[in-house]
C-alpha cells in the first residue's frame, strides 16, 4: 500500500507541474519507480513482515502462543495503519483528473489480477537461450521501405558526404548515385 500511496502522490505532483506548452504529465521511469520502492520500504513496519509472511503460510499461528498474541496485537495496529493508507489513496486519487478511477481495493491489489508472465515451454526457453527469441510474425511485421524513402534517403547520403567534404572514391561515389 506504501507505494501506491506514493505512485499516487507522484502522479499528483505531475499534474501540477503541467504547462500549456506541455498538457501531459511526465512518465514515471524505472529510476523513478525504483525511488518509490525504496521509500515505500523504509515505511515497512514489522507486522507489515509478520502479516505478509503469515499470507505466505511461512509463518503459522500455532507456533508460539505468546508470538500469536503478539502478532494479534501488532495486526490490529497494522489494520488501523493500512486503513489510513487507503483514506490517503482515496483522497489522492480524488484529486487526480480521472473520469472513472478504479475502487480502492481494485487499485490496491491490480497486481494480483494481472498475468506478469506466462509459462515458457521447454522449446521456448531452448530458443531464448540460442537468441532466436523472435517469433516468426514479429519478423512478418517487419516494415518494408518504400522506394520513394529509399531514394531521399539515399539522396541525404550524398549530400552528407558532400557537405563534410568526407573523402571516399569517385567511383563509390558513382556507385551510390547509380542506385538511384
Amino acid at each position: 500500500i506504501q507505494y501506491r500511496r506514493i505512485f499516487c502522490q507522484n502522479h499528483l505532483e505531475a499534474y501540477d507541474v503541467i504547462t500549456e506548452d506541455n498538457l501531459v504529465p511526465p512518465d514515471v521511469t524505472l529510476y523513478d519507480a525504483i525511488n518509490f520502492v525504496a521509500q515505500a520500504w523504509k515505511n515497512v513496519t514489522s507486522s507489515t513482515i509478520i502479516r505478509s509472511w503469515g499470507r505466505a503460510g511461512i509463518l503459522s499461528s500455532m507456533e508460539n502462543l505468546d508470538d500469536t498474541m503478539h502478532e494479534e496485537t501488532e495486526l490490529k495496529a497494522s489494520a488501523s495503519e493500512e486503513a489510513k493508507l487507503e483514506a490517503e489513496i482515496i483522497n489522492i486519487i480524488e484529486c487526480l483528473p480521472i473520469d472513472d478511477p478504479l475502487d480502492i481495493q481494485e487499485y490496491i491489489k491490480i497486481d494480483n489480477y494481472m498475468n506478469i508472465e506466462d509459462d515458457l515451454t521447454i522449446n521456448e526457453i531452448v530458443d531464448i537461450v540460442n537468441g532466436q527469441d523472435e517469433s516468426e510474425s514479429e519478423k512478418e511485421q517487419e516494415e518494408m521501405v518504400k522506394i520513394g524513402d529509399a531514394i531521399v534517403g539515399l539522396d541525404n547520403l550524398i549530400k552528407y558526404v558532400q557537405q563534410n567534404n568526407l573523402e571516399i572514391t569517385s567511383s563509390l561515389m558513382k556507385d551510390l548515385c547509380s542506385l538511384k
